[in-house]
């Protein structure tokens, strides 16, 4: 029961970043709002990057990788929407396979052992 709900939960997650930025083309992949700032398909990759964080830091033998400089030098990499979207796709399919392997006792484990906020 709590698998099928942190699946229908990253779902939601899903679904609502892919509707907020469907208006986004290719042709905007290096749009930032300001010099310095991210890029459009930078910001795509970031939330790849976050869901892989995550999942890892959570079900993962390696935890939390708070080596930030280096997420932000791979994410500053990334000139392409499509690929950036590409990627973030992958992160969810990794997140519902670790998720769904995972039975409802390793959840409730894994979410205490994390401790408060």
């Amino acid at each position: 029961m709590l698998k099928e709900r942190i699946i229908g939960q990253l779902k939601t997650v899903q679904k609502y970043f892919d509707n907020s930025s469907g208006c986004l083309e290719e042709k905007d992949s290096e749009f930032a709002p300001a010099a310095g700032m991210f890029t459009a398909a930078q910001q795509v990759y970031h939330v790849a990057q976050t869901v892989d964080w995550f999942v890892e830091g959570v079900f993962g033998a390696r935890g939390f990788d708070l080596n930030f400089e280096q997420h932000i030098a791979e994410m500053r990499k990334v000139k392409s929407l499509a690929a950036a979207r590409k990627h973030l796709k992958e992160a969810f399919e990794r997140a519902f396979k670790t998720v769904s392997a995972a039975s409802d006792e390793e959840h409730a484990v894994s979410i205490a052992a994390q401790g408060p906020c």
